[in-house]
């Protein structure tokens, strides 16, 4: 296994002291269901970000688990099914790897997430070394993307000397573990090794958008090729877990730059739509992903972009009843805002508590509003928060409005975010017409409310001249 660092050491063994006692009263309490093999998840969470967290599957199973006065949550399960699930806090995330009976305690800090969270009970070997492997995936993504003077044949030799180590790693522990199952196994080689194939695509992909097809820096150019070829999608079995789902994101977008499609062009992403669709197999995984990545390719879209030919792809390619529905609610959706026309008028609810008219929250200045939704996740909460921000510090003449479409609780507002800048959406507000999709929506006025975009997003490729123009 990994030498944990110091810090790590240090964690875990306050994570055991703490919980010692916490587990003795859980194991005493829940005793007397033990024949009816429930399945508890539970633990504290320091400096919460809301009053409550979600586990999930990603399809069918899905539980919010309300925090107690203390932090602390605990859920209990019946009919337990053995998989990786997520489990979503703030605008953060992680996986957990789950079995029936398991008693899975977690304690995190949301100032230090992935760093200070650790994991007791039964179970927790498995998901504090997946977390380890986490954190040590971090770290040699800087390590190796962060130098770009770094040639293809030191690359290469990094990444071989890690797959290495880490096959060692691997080896290791299903030898020690001779009755682990078999799901977790495969859950655990990908864990080890999917996340260095996508720093050799990602290095790839940064490669050819630096330079033309004809002028890129690889001495060895087919041996690279040959070294990301190695990787074949033959198990599907497991297309759940997140760094598999991000290595074909990765590996599909690095192709085609490879032959030669613009990036975020109409050909780039039907082309892209295409080539997910044959990568995965699984159904479910299939149309959850090609819908993810037509949404993330449509909100960086440039002004003036048609998408009537990618919003066609999907439709032949995706088989999901509710994505369909989403995207025919999100076409509407882009009809009732109009480039040049003035925006409709309708109620935010400021933080105080009062309601204001869009009118007024104008103030007669550039203005863009960013409707929120957590519901489609397009892109990390985190990262989108320091894009509005980044945003916000770099246009200065732009009046920035950051509304919640939907509120959930008195903790809705992010305190990633200046209070000063947040909205709530009342339910009868008729901006609501307009956002049926809940896909996240950025709109930019001028200084008389007219508008300049009707549907963009902090990520458009033209974002930047659009801003400067104002």
């Amino acid at each position: 296994m990994f030498n944990f660092d110091k810090r790590f050491k240090m964690l875990i063994d306050n994570m055991i002291k703490y919980l010692l006692c916490v587990l003795t009263i859980i194991f005493l309490g829940c005793a007397e269901y033990s024949e009816k093999s429930f399945t508890y998840f539970g633990g504290k969470i320091i400096h919460p970000k809301e009053n409550f967290i979600v586990l999930t599957d990603g399809f069918e199973f899905k539980d919010t688990i309300m925090l107690s006065k203390d932090n602390t949550f605990m859920a209990k399960y019946e009919n337990f099914k053995e998989g990786l699930y997520t489990f979503y806090h703030g605008y953060e995330l992680q996986e957990v790897y789950m079995k029936p009976k398991d008693s899975l305690l977690l304690r995190l800090n949301t100032w230090d997430f992935d760093e200070s969270l650790v994991y007791s009970g039964r179970s927790a070997e498995r998901n504090n070394l997946l977390i380890e492997i986490f954190l040590q995936n971090e770290l040699r993504e800087k390590e190796l993307l962060n130098g770009e003077f770094i040639t293809s044949d030191v690359f290469i030799a990094k990444l071989d000397s890690l797959f290495k180590i880490r096959e060692e790693y691997y080896n290791s522990y299903a030898k020690e573990n001779v009755n682990e199952s078999i799901n977790f196994l495969k859950t655990l080689k990908i864990a080890y090794t999917y996340p260095l194939y996508n720093l050799a695509e990602r290095y790839y992909a940064n490669s050819l958008l630096r330079n033309s097809k004809k002028e890129k820096d690889f001495n060895k150019d087919d041996y690279f090729l040959a070294y990301l070829n190695k990787v074949k999608f033959t198990d599907d079995t497991l297309a759940k877990c997140f760094v598999y789902k991000e290595y074909i994101f990765t590996r599909t977008y690095r192709e085609m730059l490879f032959e030669g499609f613009e990036k975020g062009s109409e050909d780039f992403v039907v082309n892209f739509l295409n080539r997910t669709a044959e990568n995965i197999k699984h159904e479910e995984v299939r149309n959850q992903e090609v819908y993810n990545s037509m949404l993330h390719f449509f909100l960086q879209r440039t002004k003036d972009e048609s998408y009537d030919k990618i919003f066609d792809t999907f439709y032949d390619i995706n088989t999901n009843k509710i994505n369909k529905e989403r995207i025919d609610k999100l076409i509407s959706d882009i009809s009732l805002v109009k480039d040049n026309k003035k925006i409709p008028d309708f109620n935010l609810e400021s933080p105080t508590g009062g309601w204001v008219t869009i009118n007024k929250v104008l103030e007669g200045k550039s203005t863009a509003i960013f409707f929120y939704n957590d519901l489609v996740d397009i892109v990390a909460k985190d990262r989108l928060l320091s894009r509005f921000n980044y945003l916000v510090k770099t246009y200065p003449h732009i009046n920035f409005k950051f509304v919640h479409q939907d509120k959930k609780n008195n903790t809705s507002y992010f305190k990633d975010i200046d209070i000063n800048y947040q909205y709530n959406l009342p339910d009868d507000s008729k901006a609501r017409e307009f956002l049926t999709s809940k896909v996240p929506r950025l709109v930019i006025l001028d200084k008389e409310g007219i508008v300049i975009n009707g549907y963009s997003g902090l990520y458009a490729y033209d974002i930047d001249k659009v801003f400067k123009g104002l």
